[in-house]
């Protein structure tokens, strides 16, 4: 037997007894947690700095260019929705740019930027919004000389006639951004999206909780047992859950709320148990290879990214690629989808720490 193949057998030894080791619980009553009853702004706190940054400029009419950092899409598409609304209520005219793929060349940043039109033309208060800069580029010969003058071209419309720029990026990848030339000096501000605490996330899923009409408990571990009893004035073991389950899929309410409900079940009394949150069984990394740490790196820093751009990405042959992708995909740290691979949204924050962790992301 192989050395991968002894390593995913111990796994799903591991697995298997874990599961057996757990409470049988019945299925959930449906629906519960809907997560529909989440509005836009769960999750942001009213101090948020990026918001309140932005917001505090387009008030009083100055123009700005900003970034907002996030290890999480779903934050920066949430930050780009609130400061869109802010500024259509305010009078601002405002245009979204997402690029439609890879840039690569001058030629591609050309094409990007001939879509900006002077905003000298469309009258004062343009906010130009950028939700995911870190999907338009992959680090292959020329990105940084590209992001540069892109960057460069929309500090350009932020000093024409009152334009505004916000930009979104992941925070690993502004990082590498401003390792390569500095762009942060070149903007007003750069700030990371603030997270709510766990209290606050864990009092919004005990309301979304409440209309189940039933008891709840929770656990601590993932067999279930060292259950305590949630109470409206005793929401410290629900919070005990909140703070481990970030650590795993983040903090955002709705990913949240998804993770709850798969590790949630009924007992033999009908009350909602509500089980730890699964961790990735891939330890601290240490049993990947370089080559398949910092492979996993790319695909977290960019979203993702298919099997052709990793080969450009690391100067590799297809297939040996695609040799590590089989890895990270049986331990769970990576999936595929339409677009190429991704980091699963569930076990992104666990994955983007332990990486830290190994100082791997640059």
């Amino acid at each position: 037997m192989g050395v991968w193949s002894t390593i995913r057998a111990q796994w799903q030894r591991e697995s298997s007894a874990i599961a057996s080791d757990a409470p049988s619980l019945r299925p959930l009553p449906a629906p519960y947690l809907d997560a529909d009853e989440l509005k836009a702004d769960d999750g942001f706190d009213a101090d948020d700095p990026v918001l309140a940054c932005a917001i505090r400029a387009l008030e009083t009419q100055q123009h700005f260019a900003q970034a907002g950092t996030a290890l999480d899409d779903t934050f920066l598409d949430d930050s780009v929705r609130r400061i869109e609304t802010a500024a259509q209520v305010r009078g601002w005219t405002v245009t979204r740019l997402a690029p439609a793929g890879r840039w690569r060349d001058p030629l591609d940043v050309e094409m990007a930027m001939a879509e900006l039109t002077d905003p000298a033309a469309q009258g004062r208060r343009h906010l130009w919004l950028i939700s995911d800069l870190h999907r338009a580029f992959v680090r292959v010969p020329g990105t940084a000389a590209a992001i540069t003058r892109f960057l460069e071209h929309l500090l350009t419309l932020r000093g024409t006639n009152g334009a505004a720029v916000w930009i979104g990026c992941r925070q690993h990848a502004w990082q590498r951004l401003t390792q390569w030339r500095g762009a942060d000096a070149a903007f007003d501000a750069v700030n990371a999206v603030k997270e709510a605490s766990s209290m606050s996330l864990a009092q919004r899923l005990w309301a979304l909780h409440q209309t189940s009409g039933r008891r709840l408990t929770v656990s601590t571990q993932s067999d279930g047992r060292n259950a305590a009893t949630v109470e409206a004035d005793a929401l410290k073991p629900l919070c005990e859950w909140v703070q481990a389950a970030r650590g795993v899929c983040g903090g955002h309410p709705a990913r949240l709320v998804t993770m709850a409900r798969e590790h949630a079940g009924l007992d033999e009394n009908g009350a909602i148990v509500l089980r730890a949150a699964d961790v990735p069984r891939a330890g601290t990394l240490t049993g990947l290879s370089y080559p398949q740490r910092y492979l996993l790196m790319e695909v977290l820093v960019h979203g993702h990214l298919n099997l052709d751009e990793l080969a450009e990405i690391f100067v590799c042959p297809a297939e040996q690629i695609a040799a590590d992708l089989a890895v990270l995909q049986g331990w769970q740290l990576l999936e595929a989808d339409d677009a190429g691979y991704r980091v699963p949204p569930m076990r992104a924050a666990w994955v983007a720490r332990r990486l830290s962790a190994l100082q791997t992301l640059e």
